[in-house]
């Protein structure tokens, strides 16, 4: 059965009690990423920006449930890279000159930096064998 929030309020609790890293990371990329695009909903790339953040913690409590704290997790954020794109044509010189451009660059530069760190984690998971963030508790 999916129960988004008691999903995610389960992912979190495990996440605050493993790792305060993981912890500060996903706040930095999740919060200010989502407050910011309610306010530029009216445009395709704040649309997409909210879609992706909410689809991908969507993905990763029902992942977690199954797989705690697995590295395939990373897999949930393959659907930032429509946002990541839309927001490459909306940086430029001169973003961060205003509130849209300022949300966008920190947008684009945090969910790109997940990405490649996801990239990063699929290499581990797969090639070295690493499969979870961090051992569970004994």
């Amino acid at each position: 059965m999916i129960n988004p929030i008691a999903d995610f309020i389960a992912m979190r609790r495990e996440i605050v009690a493993r790792s305060r890293i993981l912890d500060a990371w996903g706040f930095f990329l999740n919060v200010p990423t989502v407050i910011g695009s309610f306010f530029y909903l009216d445009r395709p790339v704040g649309a997409a920006v909210c879609a992706a953040i909410l689809v991908s913690l969507l993905i990763a409590t029902q992942m977690h449930k199954r797989m705690p704290m697995s590295r395939l997790m990373a897999l949930c954020h393959i659907v930032f890279l429509p946002a990541i794109a839309l927001l490459v044509m909306e940086v430029g010189p001169g973003s961060i000159n205003n509130a849209f451009g300022i949300w966008a660059t920190y947008s684009l530069v945090l969910m790109t930096i997940c990405v490649l760190i996801d990239l990063f984690d699929l290499y581990r998971y797969f090639i070295q064998g690493n499969r979870t963030y961090v051992q569970p508790n004994q």
